[in-house]
């Protein structure tokens, strides 16, 4: 009897094992990927920062007649949208 229980004792420390060795190897990947990710191709991470972030440049041709406008793709500067009509949904409040 005793030493079944120490095979099942090995197999389940196994598994653990098994488990932190999986969560380990996806921790190392993400983190590789998320610090890829910091720079680009010249290394200088202001590179990627989001241009026009607060759809602040351009605010003029957005014309807020009331909560809602809808400009098209080229009155907002750095973005694009997939919508069909080419449109852009901005709400005021």
């Amino acid at each position: 009897m005793q030493d079944g229980n120490k095979t099942k004792k090995t197999i389940n420390a196994e598994k653990i094992r098994a488990v932190i060795a999986r969560v380990l190897l996806v921790a190392v990947a993400c983190a590789g990927i998320v610090y890829a990710a910091d720079t680009g191709t010249t290394g200088n991470a202001d590179e990627n920062k989001l241009q026009n972030g607060s759809f602040e440049e351009n605010v003029d041709s957005y014309k807020f007649s009331s909560g809602y406008v809808q400009p098209d793709r080229t009155a907002v500067p750095y973005w694009d949208t997939t919508a069909f009509e080419g449109k852009f949904e901005f709400f005021k409040s």
